[in-house]
């Protein structure tokens, strides 16, 4: 959005309205006025629910936001919008906002908006503005904002201490595309303009923060005389074998361009000096519905520079350029829409989002075609890679070429379209041809690709890597943000069909939702259904279809109700009408007509927290199908088999050796193996626990070690039963740890002791023992529960004459199982070679390029090989081995293109590599600091925290680029104070604690630069057995006065460390008892603590599951969830900064006096890489067996907008 026009120019728009409105006024006197300031007034069908529409029309309310909970009466901060009951499309409208300067809060945005701008969101913001759907004026803070960017400061020349009237004047030119405001007599000039490119109809909108807020709108007139923005006509195409192959215009073009290939072909010449003048068009217009492809040919290798090829469409003829732009962007003539890395730009003005960066894919190697087709209706559909992405719905002129941009990154491209395409509409059949006959020799369009759901989702969504399953993250805590979509259009009588795999009880007023949507560009996935996209989606609610916010149908099946196995679905009919299925019952049309290309959407929603699709792989057929089996038919089958097994080793005799052997192998070798989803292998490992098949496994295996391993089809079954031991135990820490709990070590340890004389090496049985041996002891170490066993049977002494072998796989596994083995004084048993360490990074280099399971062939995933090298850095020369094989640059690889989870494990791991010898030579390393400098703006905080860490270790990029070889490392000056304890500080003193339960010596800040300061490292093990723990990184730690019993139980030595997130209200009453209570107990004071909101309680729990307990973790990242340490509002009187505040105590728990378990927080990926998902809960019925001492806090600063 511009601002080229002057305030002259809105000077004469102004003087002509002032016109308009006197007529309007004088035409509204001599009938009610009422009526049409009530049809121009507030809609209270479009505005968040957040919002009380008046009765008059004219005035809307926000309501008083609720409180995040009945024990924390702090309200929830949110933004909420309404839009006008009319929307202009052409003319000139005018209408007065009355806005009270006490009602406004800290964004009050005063705009118009389309009915794709959402209406409501969590926070305080500019909602209006928010995307490139609405637009306006802040005035509590003087400025104008456009797709969630500042414009500008507003009205020009105010002094800062401006503040808008309580009266003001919307000026809005739909013609000329101009918005301007007035006030207290006063024309402030033109704000924005631009505004038809957004090519819908706007509302007048507010958006308010301010809790009983009442703003009211007042019509004063407009004409609608205006030119309209109706389509334009489409002339009928031509057949595309009669206009001729594409060709690049072989006289137009730019002048670094050289043509190949007869003109199909199109190169940069000079690419390394020369960035563009390399713009290339087609030689004659696109036809409709005629698709004009390119492909990347060539590139720069390794190129860091910011830009790649665009491709898009101009109304400028190519010969009546009188010469030719340096980049399309620069073209001052015509129309030009430019698909520009992830934006589509009209003449350099972005105009709509695009779901795909193209920059991005060019940089990383993923991109290799680019295509643009304007279809039947005038629109402009995009194809990446051949993949339909979304569509542009301007009314595209008839006459339009294809233009490219060979631009930065970009060599060389081709055209892909065919020579010779077959016409697009059905000819008319010849004279004397059957009708048979002309279907035999038409040609026949290929099958559309298997669908499945499209990687653009709700922001909760967790897709599996073959993208037909979906799972809503955090599903305890959160009911929305579970939108996904079909991965194409659906054809006509094609049925869309999911399964319901997961439910929870906990809400069970709300469900799932399914529907179609008209996919348009600009599209924003909504919170849930139908949300602001109403107006373009048909979607099953509950027991009703809506469309537009009105119920086209009532249904006799609610979705709230659907159980796991159910099957639901939705087609759309050749009649243009919309159908929707439940377990294979059509329930008929549901609403009519339905655009022609439309996408399946589903609503991941409440009670409903995973789905699978429930679709062949090939076209479906158009005409109903049967219902399909039991979908739980399989699953069911599956644990039939596990139990099977399980009986069956129940039986030890020799004559039941070989149907063991085959069950084993088939039901579950082969079933795990057949199964990529590490979630899926996770859920095996548990059933298979559940079942105690670890103890019958290892049972039998001693029983088989009795009969002769020297028997074949023995040693075969021995060796099958292993492997599942290997591979169970490699997903699942409940099934490890379960391990630990038999004779499996001791019998592993006996026989490492046994070969240690490398009878192995010749013996390729052995050999396959050994290695078994080091990989299952390998698993079992990752558990923190087995430590004690491990020690006990002194694994250490019988894994180490492995360490060095000459095969180096085994010597692999030795390390990575010593690793997690060895003690603080134990670092030389981990010395490795550099063939060794080199070894190690070429696993993690296979397992990164396994893009499914992230997984090495050896059963390595990328998370464990990092942090196995991390626990080997702590050994001086395995630091520069690492370093001298090059091992940084996977790290910065894996930082760059990987998981989050992937990314802050290789940050740790390069930590863990730094100090005085090696630290010059990762700071060389290239690309490292962009790479850090990018993490630093990751949306997890984890990977932020890790960066950060690194980069204070590291030397500047000046600083190492000016230093000599010899040179010693630069050191930061020693600083005076904390800024982030002194804002801690002050927030501490808002608790109002008594100072007598604090021990202020020992108070510890954690932020990222006092941690690095101190060089502490990120965890930590205590107590008696030693178990492992996190520091608090990010929060400011006040240690606590320790009891009497403290030093009576040895509780610093002997006791393991942990956390308990709590809300900052209950930190006084804590503390006045001395210790944490659970659920159920009765606190000083006769207050009965209670089940905080959200959680299980007695009436909603899993089977089993013991409300009353006092629950900690290992990890803050767990315990500071915001389901345990919830989160307030805290502003700082000094900085006058507005921060998100939680509290948690740091606690010592007596060891052997909980039990360990599963996240209950519904989380789906990794929490910690130190700690499983499985082992970061733990849960204690003993009162008195924790013991406080430290208080900690953790303040966030809000970013303002």
């Amino acid at each position: 959005m511009g601002n080229e026009l002057s305030s002259r120019e809105l000077g004469s728009d102004l003087a002509m309205l002032a016109l308009l409105r006197s007529l309007e006024e004088a035409r509204m006197a001599r009938s009610s006025s009422e009526p049409i300031m009530t049809q121009h007034g507030w809609d209270p069908d479009d505005c968040s629910d957040n919002m009380d529409v008046l009765e008059d029309g004219l005035k809307v309310r926000k309501k008083v936001s609720r409180t995040l909970s009945p024990l924390l009466p702090i309200p929830e901060m949110r933004t909420d919008a309404v839009r006008g009951k009319k929307s202009y499309r052409n003319g000139t409208h005018i209408w007065r906002i009355h806005w009270p300067k006490q009602h406004r809060g800290s964004h009050a945005m005063v705009g118009v908006a389309s009915t794709q701008a959402p209406l409501k969101c969590i926070g305080f913001t500019h909602l209006i503005g928010s995307n490139d759907q609405s637009l306006g004026w802040d005035i509590a803070r003087n400025l104008l904002i456009y797709n969630d960017c500042t414009i500008r400061r507003y009205p020009d020349g105010k002094m800062p201490g401006f503040e808008a009237p309580e009266d003001i004047t919307v000026i809005l030119n739909m013609d000329t595309g101009v918005l301007g405001f007035k006030g207290g007599g006063e024309n402030y000039g033109v704000a924005l303009t631009g505004l038809r490119s957004i090519n819908r109809p706007l509302s007048p909108a507010i958006s308010a923060t301010k809790d009983g807020a009442e703003i009211g709108i007042h019509y004063l007139g407009g004409t609608d005389s205006g030119p309209t923005v109706g389509p334009t006509p489409i002339t009928s195409p031509r057949p595309a074998s009669a206009a001729g192959a594409f060709t690049f215009h072989s006289k137009v073009h730019g002048s670094a361009v050289k043509f190949l290939n007869n003109y199909r072909t199109a190169a940069r010449e000079d690419p390394l000096n020369n960035d563009k003048n390399a713009v290339v068009f087609t030689s004659r217009p696109l036809e409709t519905e005629e698709l004009f492809e390119i492909h990347i040919d060539k590139r720069i290798k390794g190129s860091d520079k910011p830009g790649s090829v665009e491709i898009g469409v101009t109304t400028v003829n190519p010969q009546e350029l009188s010469s030719v732009p340096a980049t399309m962007t620069d073209c001052k003539v015509g129309q030009t829409w430019m698909y520009s890395g992830a934006e589509m730009l009209l003449n350099s003005l972005k105009v709509a989002n695009m779901p795909k960066d193209i920059y991005e894919l060019q940089s990383t190697g993923k991109l290799s075609k680019l295509g643009v087709k304007r279809d039947a209706q005038g629109r402009l559909d995009i194809f990446v890679n051949g993949e339909y992405i979304g569509t542009i719905n301007d009314r595209f002129p008839t006459t339009i070429y294809g233009v490219v941009d060979i631009y930065m990154q970009t060599v060389q491209v081709s055209i892909t379209s065919p020579k010779v395409e077959a016409p697009i509409e059905k000819e008319e059949e010849p004279s004397g041809q059957t009708q048979e006959a002309a279907k035999s020799t038409s040609p026949t369009s290929p099958p559309p690709p298997p669908i499945t759901f499209r990687k653009t989702c709700g922001k909760n969504v967790e897709m599996s890597s073959d993208q037909k399953t979906a799972t809503r993250r955090n599903y305890m805590t959160d009911c929305d943000n579970g939108i996904v979509l079909s991965s194409r259009p659906l054809q006509s009588g094609e049925m869309f069909e999911i399964r319901v795999d997961k439910t929870i009880s906990k809400w069970d007023h709300e469900g799932l939702k399914i529907g179609l949507v008209d996919l348009h560009s600009g599209f924003e996935i909504p919170r849930t259904l139908p949300g602001q996209i109403a107006e373009v989606t048909w979607s099953w609610v509950g027991d009703e279809v809506f469309h537009d916010r009105r119920v086209e149908k009532k249904l006799n099946m609610n979705l709230n109700r659907v159980k796991n196995g159910d099957r639901v679905g939705v087609m759309r009919a050749s009649d243009n009408t919309v159908h929707f299925f439940y377990n294979g019952q059509d329930f008929g049309a549901a609403a009519d007509r339905i655009p022609e290309k439309v996408f399946a959407i589903v609503d991941v929603h409440g009670c409903t927290f995973e789905v699978s699709l429930n679709m062949p792989d090939t076209e479906m057929e158009t005409k109903q199908t049967a219902p399909g089996p039991n979908p739980n038919s399989e699953v069911n089958t599956a644990l039939m088999k596990m139990k099977q097994t399980v009986e069956l080793l129940k039986i030890k005799n020799e004559a039941s050796i070989k149907k063991v052997k085959q069950m084993a192998q088939e039901n579950l070798l082969e079933l795990y193996r057949s199964h990529q989803d590490p979630l899926l292998r996770k859920a095996m490992g548990e059933k298979f626990t559940e079942m105690q098949g670890e103890t019958h496994i290892v049972d039998y295996l001693k029983f088989l070690r009795e009969c002769g391993l020297e028997v074949d089809y023995i040693q075969e079954c021995y060796s099958t039963l292993r492997k599942i031991c290997v591979w169970y135990s490699n997903d699942s820490l409940k099934f490890a740890r379960a391990l630990g709990e038999t004779d499996l070590l001791s019998i592993v340890v006996s026989e490492l002791q046994k070969y240690k004389n490398k009878s192995y090496e010749t013996d390729e049985k052995l050999l396959d023992v050994v290695k078994t041996d080091l990989i299952l002891l390998h698993n079992c170490a990752k558990v923190t529960e087995n430590r004690g066993v491990i020690r006990r049977l002194q694994v250490i002494d019988a894994i180490l004459p492995y360490r060095n072998s000459k095969i180096k796989e085994l010597s692999t596994h030795a390390l990575m199982a010593l690793s997690y083995m060895v003690a603080i004084d134990e670092h030389h048993y981990i010395q490795a070679d550099e063939n060794s360490i080199a070894f190690i990074l070429q696993i993690l280099e296979e397992a990164f390029s396994n893009k499914t399971t992230h997984m090495s062939e050896t059963g390595y995933h990328v998370d464990e090989v990092l942090v196995g090298l991390a626990n080997l850095a702590k050994n001086k020369g395995n630091r520069i081995n690492v370093v001298k094989k090059q091992g940084v640059n996977t790290f910065v690889k894996i930082m760059k293109l990987g998981r989050p989870s992937e990314q802050e494990c290789a940050a740790m791991a390069l930590l863990e590599m730094v100090d005085d010898t090696t630290v010059q030579h990762i700071a060389a390393t290239p690309g490292l600091h962009g790479v850090l400098a990018t993490m630093k703006n990751s949306p997890v905080e984890a990977v932020r925290q890790a960066s950060e860490r690194l980069l204070l270790k590291l030397p500047s990029q000046d600083s190492f680029v000016q230093m000599m070889p010899d040179m010693p490392k630069p050191t930061a000056p020693k600083r005076r104070k904390c800024d982030y304890k002194e804002i801690c500080n002050a927030y501490m003193k808002t608790l109002n604690l008594n100072d007598a339960f604090f021990d202020h010596e020992f108070d510890r800040c954690y932020c990222s630069v006092c941690h690095t300061d101190r060089g502490d490292d990120l965890y930590y093990t205590r107590g008696d057995p030693p178990k492992d723990y996190g520091i608090p990184a990010g929060w400011c730690r006040y240690a606590l006065s320790l009891p009497a019993k403290a030093k009576a139980m040895n509780v610093l030595e002997a006791w393991h460390r942990a956390y308990h997130g709590t809300r900052s209200t209950a930190v006084a009453k804590i503390l006045q008892v001395g210790e944490l209570l659970m659920p159920g107990d009765t606190a000083l004071g006769g207050e009965k603590i209670s089940v905080c909101k959200g959680h299980f309680t007695e009436e909603r729990k899993p089977e089993g599951f013991n409300i009353k307990k006092i629950f900690v973790s290992p990890s803050i990242r767990y315990a500071g969830h915001s389901a345990y340490a919830m989160p307030h509002k805290y502003k700082d009187a000094t900085t006058e900064k507005n921060y998100v505040a939680r509290v948690a105590f740091q606690i010592c728990i007596r060891p052997d006096s909980y039990v360990v378990g599963d996240q209950t927080i519904g989380a789906l990926s990794q929490i910690d890489p130190k700690f499983d998902n499985q082992e970061i809960e733990w849960a204690t019925e003993e009162r008195g067996s924790t013991v406080l001492y430290g208080l900690l806090v953790k303040l966030e600063e809000e970013v303002s907008a």
